[in-house]
Protein backbone atom coordinates (compact mmCIF):
# COMPACT_ATOMS: atom_id res chain seq x y z
CA UNK A 1 0.00 0.00 0.00
CA UNK A 2 1.27 3.45 -0.89
CA UNK A 3 2.07 5.31 2.36
CA UNK A 4 1.05 8.60 0.78
CA UNK A 5 -2.49 7.29 0.13
CA UNK A 6 -2.88 5.77 3.59
CA UNK A 7 -5.41 7.68 5.74
CA UNK A 8 -5.22 6.67 9.39
CA UNK A 9 -8.44 8.40 10.41
CA UNK A 10 -10.53 7.02 7.55
CA UNK A 11 -9.13 3.50 7.06
CA UNK A 12 -8.67 2.53 10.76
CA UNK A 13 -11.17 4.88 12.38
CA UNK A 14 -8.55 6.66 14.49
CA UNK A 15 -11.05 9.32 15.48
CA UNK A 16 -9.30 10.26 18.70
CA UNK A 17 -5.63 9.78 17.89
CA UNK A 18 -3.47 6.74 17.43
CA UNK A 19 -2.77 6.39 21.17
CA UNK A 20 -6.25 4.86 21.84
CA UNK A 21 -6.49 2.23 19.15
CA UNK A 22 -9.06 1.72 16.39
CA UNK A 23 -12.72 2.26 17.21
CA UNK A 24 -12.03 3.68 20.67
CA UNK A 25 -14.74 5.97 22.06
CA UNK A 26 -13.78 7.62 25.36
CA UNK A 27 -17.40 8.57 26.04
CA UNK A 28 -18.49 4.90 26.08
CA UNK A 29 -15.60 4.01 28.37
CA UNK A 30 -16.59 6.80 30.72
CA UNK A 31 -20.22 5.66 30.88
CA UNK A 32 -19.25 2.01 31.39
CA UNK A 33 -16.98 2.92 34.28
CA UNK A 34 -19.66 5.12 35.86
CA UNK A 35 -22.30 2.39 35.48
CA UNK A 36 -19.99 -0.15 37.06
CA UNK A 37 -19.34 2.11 40.02
CA UNK A 38 -23.08 2.65 40.48
CA UNK A 39 -23.72 -1.10 40.36
CA UNK A 40 -21.12 -1.72 43.06
CA UNK A 41 -22.52 1.13 45.18
CA UNK A 42 -26.06 -0.26 44.77
CA UNK A 43 -24.92 -3.75 45.80
CA UNK A 44 -23.08 -2.48 48.89
CA UNK A 45 -25.98 -0.27 49.96
CA UNK A 46 -28.53 -3.06 49.42
CA UNK A 47 -26.49 -5.43 51.61
CA UNK A 48 -26.26 -2.76 54.33
CA UNK A 49 -30.02 -2.19 54.04
CA UNK A 50 -30.99 -5.87 54.36
CA UNK A 51 -28.50 -6.38 57.22
CA UNK A 52 -29.77 -3.39 59.20
CA UNK A 53 -33.53 -3.92 58.98
CA UNK A 54 -33.79 -3.38 62.73
CA UNK A 55 -32.22 0.10 62.29
CA UNK A 56 -35.21 1.66 60.58
CA UNK A 57 -33.75 4.90 59.25
CA UNK A 58 -30.46 3.34 58.12
CA UNK A 59 -32.24 0.56 56.26
CA UNK A 60 -34.73 2.84 54.50
CA UNK A 61 -32.09 5.41 53.47
CA UNK A 62 -29.59 2.80 52.25
CA UNK A 63 -32.31 0.80 50.51
CA UNK A 64 -33.71 3.86 48.73
CA UNK A 65 -30.24 4.96 47.58
CA UNK A 66 -29.48 1.42 46.40
CA UNK A 67 -32.63 1.34 44.25
CA UNK A 68 -31.80 4.77 42.78
CA UNK A 69 -28.22 3.77 41.96
CA UNK A 70 -29.42 0.49 40.44
CA UNK A 71 -31.83 2.34 38.17
CA UNK A 72 -29.23 4.95 37.15
CA UNK A 73 -26.56 2.33 36.47
CA UNK A 74 -28.15 1.21 33.21
CA UNK A 75 -27.33 4.58 31.61
CA UNK A 76 -28.41 4.46 27.99
CA UNK A 77 -29.04 0.70 28.04
CA UNK A 78 -32.54 -0.73 27.73
CA UNK A 79 -32.26 -2.89 30.89
CA UNK A 80 -30.24 -3.21 34.07
CA UNK A 81 -27.42 -5.70 34.48
CA UNK A 82 -27.85 -8.78 36.62
CA UNK A 83 -25.90 -7.20 39.48
CA UNK A 84 -28.00 -4.04 39.37
CA UNK A 85 -31.23 -6.05 39.18
CA UNK A 86 -30.20 -8.18 42.17
CA UNK A 87 -29.25 -5.09 44.15
CA UNK A 88 -32.56 -3.42 43.32
CA UNK A 89 -34.68 -6.33 44.57
CA UNK A 90 -32.56 -6.84 47.69
CA UNK A 91 -32.97 -3.15 48.51
CA UNK A 92 -36.70 -3.29 47.77
CA UNK A 93 -37.13 -6.31 50.07
CA UNK A 94 -35.12 -4.54 52.78
CA UNK A 95 -37.33 -1.44 52.61
CA UNK A 96 -40.54 -3.52 52.73
CA UNK A 97 -39.30 -5.63 55.67
CA UNK A 98 -38.17 -2.49 57.51
CA UNK A 99 -41.56 -0.82 57.03
CA UNK A 100 -43.33 -3.94 58.34
CA UNK A 101 -41.06 -3.98 61.40
CA UNK A 102 -41.56 -0.25 61.96
CA UNK A 103 -45.36 -0.41 61.70
CA UNK A 104 -45.50 -3.46 63.99
CA UNK A 105 -43.37 -1.80 66.68
CA UNK A 106 -45.25 1.52 66.45
CA UNK A 107 -48.65 -0.13 66.76
CA UNK A 108 -47.52 -2.44 69.57
CA UNK A 109 -46.14 0.45 71.66
CA UNK A 110 -49.24 2.66 71.32
CA UNK A 111 -52.40 2.79 73.33
CA UNK A 112 -55.77 3.26 71.67
CA UNK A 113 -55.74 7.04 72.08
CA UNK A 114 -52.37 7.47 70.33
CA UNK A 115 -53.50 5.03 67.66
CA UNK A 116 -56.47 7.19 66.68
CA UNK A 117 -54.46 10.45 66.58
CA UNK A 118 -51.66 9.46 64.21
CA UNK A 119 -51.24 5.83 63.22
CA UNK A 120 -47.75 5.89 61.75
CA UNK A 121 -46.03 8.45 63.99
CA UNK A 122 -43.74 7.25 66.74
CA UNK A 123 -45.74 7.04 70.02
CA UNK A 124 -45.40 10.03 72.32
CA UNK A 125 -45.66 7.78 75.37
CA UNK A 126 -44.46 4.26 74.45
CA UNK A 127 -45.93 1.54 76.62
CA UNK A 128 -45.47 -2.20 77.06
CA UNK A 129 -48.99 -2.60 78.36
CA UNK A 130 -50.14 -4.24 75.11
CA UNK A 131 -47.64 -7.08 75.54
CA UNK A 132 -48.76 -7.58 79.13
CA UNK A 133 -52.41 -7.65 78.10
CA UNK A 134 -51.71 -10.21 75.37
CA UNK A 135 -50.03 -12.57 77.85
CA UNK A 136 -52.40 -12.12 80.79
CA UNK A 137 -55.81 -11.40 79.26
CA UNK A 138 -55.80 -13.70 76.25
CA UNK A 139 -56.11 -17.36 77.25
CA UNK A 140 -55.44 -18.39 73.66
CA UNK A 141 -51.91 -16.94 73.68
CA UNK A 142 -50.29 -19.42 76.07
CA UNK A 143 -52.38 -22.27 74.66
CA UNK A 144 -51.37 -21.33 71.12
CA UNK A 145 -47.70 -21.06 72.12
CA UNK A 146 -47.80 -24.51 73.72
CA UNK A 147 -49.54 -26.09 70.73
CA UNK A 148 -47.21 -24.40 68.23
CA UNK A 149 -44.14 -25.70 70.06
CA UNK A 150 -45.60 -29.21 70.50
CA UNK A 151 -46.35 -29.42 66.76
CA UNK A 152 -43.41 -27.57 65.21
CA UNK A 153 -40.60 -29.36 67.06
CA UNK A 154 -41.73 -32.94 66.18
CA UNK A 155 -42.40 -31.99 62.56
CA UNK A 156 -38.94 -30.44 62.14
CA UNK A 157 -37.16 -33.38 63.81
CA UNK A 158 -39.11 -35.98 61.81
CA UNK A 159 -38.45 -34.16 58.55
CA UNK A 160 -34.74 -33.91 59.27
CA UNK A 161 -34.47 -37.66 59.90
CA UNK A 162 -36.79 -38.85 57.14
CA UNK A 163 -35.58 -36.55 54.37
CA UNK A 164 -31.90 -37.03 55.23
CA UNK A 165 -32.13 -40.80 54.87
CA UNK A 166 -34.45 -40.67 51.85
CA UNK A 167 -32.31 -38.08 50.07
CA UNK A 168 -29.18 -40.14 50.67
CA UNK A 169 -30.76 -43.19 49.03
CA UNK A 170 -32.15 -41.18 46.11
CA UNK A 171 -28.81 -39.45 45.55
CA UNK A 172 -26.64 -42.57 45.67
CA UNK A 173 -28.88 -44.99 43.75
CA UNK A 174 -29.38 -43.71 40.21
CA UNK A 175 -31.37 -46.55 38.64
CA UNK A 176 -34.61 -45.83 36.81
CA UNK A 177 -36.74 -47.00 39.75
CA UNK A 178 -35.18 -44.52 42.15
CA UNK A 179 -35.45 -41.73 39.59
CA UNK A 180 -39.18 -42.38 39.34
CA UNK A 181 -39.47 -42.42 43.14
CA UNK A 182 -37.69 -39.06 43.25
CA UNK A 183 -40.08 -37.63 40.64
CA UNK A 184 -43.07 -38.92 42.64
CA UNK A 185 -41.77 -37.13 45.72
CA UNK A 186 -41.19 -33.88 43.82
CA UNK A 187 -44.58 -34.04 42.09
CA UNK A 188 -46.16 -33.50 45.50
CA UNK A 189 -45.08 -29.87 45.23
CA UNK A 190 -47.34 -29.42 42.21
CA UNK A 191 -50.56 -30.18 44.11
CA UNK A 192 -51.87 -27.23 46.15
CA UNK A 193 -53.51 -28.11 49.43
CA UNK A 194 -56.69 -26.29 48.34
CA UNK A 195 -57.30 -29.11 45.85
CA UNK A 196 -57.29 -31.79 48.53
CA UNK A 197 -58.89 -29.93 51.43
CA UNK A 198 -62.15 -31.91 51.45
CA UNK A 199 -60.72 -35.48 51.29
CA UNK A 200 -57.93 -34.30 53.57
CA UNK A 201 -60.40 -33.33 56.30
CA UNK A 202 -62.68 -36.35 55.78
CA UNK A 203 -59.84 -38.86 56.15
CA UNK A 204 -58.42 -37.21 59.27
CA UNK A 205 -61.92 -36.95 60.75
CA UNK A 206 -62.53 -40.68 60.22
CA UNK A 207 -59.20 -41.46 61.88
CA UNK A 208 -60.12 -39.19 64.83
CA UNK A 209 -57.05 -37.01 64.21
CA UNK A 210 -58.78 -33.63 64.03
CA UNK A 211 -58.26 -31.16 66.90
CA UNK A 212 -55.12 -33.01 67.98
CA UNK A 213 -51.42 -32.25 67.84
CA UNK A 214 -50.71 -35.73 66.46
CA UNK A 215 -52.95 -35.18 63.44
CA UNK A 216 -51.35 -31.83 62.70
CA UNK A 217 -47.84 -33.31 63.00
CA UNK A 218 -48.69 -36.13 60.57
CA UNK A 219 -50.28 -33.74 58.09
CA UNK A 220 -47.51 -31.14 58.12
CA UNK A 221 -44.77 -33.78 57.92
CA UNK A 222 -46.34 -35.27 54.80
CA UNK A 223 -46.87 -31.87 53.19
CA UNK A 224 -43.29 -30.72 53.83
CA UNK A 225 -41.53 -33.85 52.58
CA UNK A 226 -41.41 -32.88 48.84
CA UNK A 227 -39.65 -29.53 49.27
CA UNK A 228 -37.29 -30.99 51.87
CA UNK A 229 -36.38 -33.90 49.58
CA UNK A 230 -35.64 -31.44 46.77
CA UNK A 231 -33.32 -29.33 48.94
CA UNK A 232 -31.46 -32.18 50.65
CA UNK A 233 -30.97 -34.44 47.61
CA UNK A 234 -29.08 -31.76 45.70
CA UNK A 235 -26.75 -31.27 48.65
CA UNK A 236 -26.05 -34.98 49.11
CA UNK A 237 -25.12 -35.35 45.43
CA UNK A 238 -22.34 -32.80 45.98
CA UNK A 239 -20.71 -34.85 48.78
CA UNK A 240 -17.69 -36.75 47.33
CA UNK A 241 -18.00 -40.51 47.05
CA UNK A 242 -14.35 -40.94 48.03
CA UNK A 243 -15.24 -40.42 51.68
CA UNK A 244 -17.70 -43.31 51.60
CA UNK A 245 -15.22 -45.51 49.74
CA UNK A 246 -12.65 -44.90 52.48
CA UNK A 247 -15.24 -45.77 55.14
CA UNK A 248 -16.17 -48.96 53.25
CA UNK A 249 -12.51 -50.02 53.17
CA UNK A 250 -12.40 -49.52 56.96
CA UNK A 251 -15.28 -51.98 57.33
CA UNK A 252 -18.33 -49.70 57.55
CA UNK A 253 -21.60 -50.87 56.05
CA UNK A 254 -24.08 -48.55 54.33
CA UNK A 255 -25.88 -47.71 57.58
CA UNK A 256 -22.69 -46.73 59.42
CA UNK A 257 -21.40 -44.78 56.41
CA UNK A 258 -24.50 -42.63 56.45
CA UNK A 259 -24.55 -41.84 60.18
CA UNK A 260 -20.80 -41.50 60.74
CA UNK A 261 -19.63 -39.96 57.45
CA UNK A 262 -22.46 -38.42 55.43
CA UNK A 263 -24.86 -37.17 58.09
CA UNK A 264 -22.28 -34.98 59.92
CA UNK A 265 -21.42 -33.38 56.55
CA UNK A 266 -25.10 -32.53 56.06
CA UNK A 267 -25.09 -29.98 58.89
CA UNK A 268 -25.47 -26.94 56.54
CA UNK A 269 -28.44 -28.35 54.61
CA UNK A 270 -30.06 -29.69 57.79
CA UNK A 271 -29.77 -26.22 59.31
CA UNK A 272 -31.34 -24.79 56.17
CA UNK A 273 -34.29 -27.14 56.21
CA UNK A 274 -34.64 -26.66 59.97
CA UNK A 275 -35.11 -22.91 59.47
CA UNK A 276 -37.38 -23.29 56.44
CA UNK A 277 -39.55 -26.01 57.97
CA UNK A 278 -39.82 -24.13 61.27
CA UNK A 279 -40.97 -21.06 59.35
CA UNK A 280 -43.52 -23.00 57.28
CA UNK A 281 -44.97 -25.05 60.15
CA UNK A 282 -45.02 -22.24 62.74
CA UNK A 283 -46.88 -19.91 60.34
CA UNK A 284 -49.11 -22.54 58.76
CA UNK A 285 -52.70 -21.33 58.51
CA UNK A 286 -54.41 -23.54 55.94
CA UNK A 287 -53.68 -26.89 57.56
CA UNK A 288 -54.40 -25.48 61.01
CA UNK A 289 -57.79 -24.04 60.05
CA UNK A 290 -58.77 -27.41 58.52
CA UNK A 291 -57.73 -29.67 61.39
CA UNK A 292 -57.61 -27.49 64.52
CA UNK A 293 -61.06 -25.97 64.96
CA UNK A 294 -61.49 -26.26 68.74
CA UNK A 295 -60.01 -23.47 70.93
CA UNK A 296 -57.88 -25.86 73.02
CA UNK A 297 -56.14 -27.19 69.88
CA UNK A 298 -55.41 -23.92 68.07
CA UNK A 299 -51.89 -22.79 67.24
CA UNK A 300 -50.60 -19.22 67.45
CA UNK A 301 -51.60 -18.31 63.92
CA UNK A 302 -55.23 -19.14 64.74
CA UNK A 303 -55.13 -17.62 68.21
CA UNK A 304 -54.22 -14.26 66.70
CA UNK A 305 -57.55 -14.19 64.87
CA UNK A 306 -59.22 -13.47 68.23
CA UNK A 307 -58.27 -9.79 67.80
CA UNK A 308 -60.17 -9.54 64.53
CA UNK A 309 -63.91 -9.97 64.35
CA UNK A 310 -66.83 -8.77 62.27
CA UNK A 311 -67.24 -5.38 63.94
CA UNK A 312 -63.91 -4.30 65.40
CA UNK A 313 -60.21 -5.08 65.59
CA UNK A 314 -57.62 -4.36 68.28
CA UNK A 315 -54.66 -3.51 66.10
CA UNK A 316 -52.33 -2.57 68.95
CA UNK A 317 -52.91 -5.92 70.68
CA UNK A 318 -52.73 -7.80 67.37
CA UNK A 319 -49.33 -6.32 66.53
CA UNK A 320 -48.04 -7.00 70.04
CA UNK A 321 -49.21 -10.60 69.59
CA UNK A 322 -47.47 -10.68 66.19
CA UNK A 323 -44.13 -9.55 67.65
CA UNK A 324 -44.28 -12.11 70.47
CA UNK A 325 -45.18 -14.86 68.00
CA UNK A 326 -42.27 -13.92 65.71
CA UNK A 327 -39.56 -14.08 68.39
CA UNK A 328 -39.00 -17.90 68.23
CA UNK A 329 -38.56 -17.72 64.45
CA UNK A 330 -35.95 -14.98 64.79
CA UNK A 331 -34.11 -16.94 67.49
CA UNK A 332 -33.99 -20.06 65.31
CA UNK A 333 -32.84 -18.13 62.24
CA UNK A 334 -30.05 -16.16 63.91
CA UNK A 335 -28.78 -19.23 65.76
CA UNK A 336 -28.54 -21.16 62.46
CA UNK A 337 -27.60 -18.26 60.18
CA UNK A 338 -23.96 -19.26 59.63
CA UNK A 339 -25.03 -22.70 58.36
CA UNK A 340 -27.98 -21.57 56.25
CA UNK A 341 -25.90 -19.76 53.61
CA UNK A 342 -23.71 -22.83 53.09
CA UNK A 343 -26.73 -25.06 52.71
CA UNK A 344 -28.34 -22.81 50.10
CA UNK A 345 -25.16 -22.21 48.08
CA UNK A 346 -24.35 -25.92 47.79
Amino acid sequence: MDPQKFDYNQDYNYNFGSNYGPGFNPNNNFYNKRSRNMEVAALVLSIIAIASCSCIYVSIICGSLAMIFALLSKGGATSMSSMAMTSFWIAFAAVVITLIIYISIVYALKNKNDLTINRLAWPTHPTLMNFQRVITENDQFLTGYKNSILTTVPVVVLLMLITSMAAYVLARYTTRVYKWIYLIFISGMLIPIQCIMLPFYINFFKLNLTNSNLGFVIARTGLQIPISILVVTGFVKAIPLDLEESARIDGCNRFKMFWKVVFPLMKPVNATQLVLNTLFVWNDYTTAIILLRKPFARTLILAQMAYFNEYTSDLNLAFAFFILATLPILIVYFSMQKYVVGGIMR
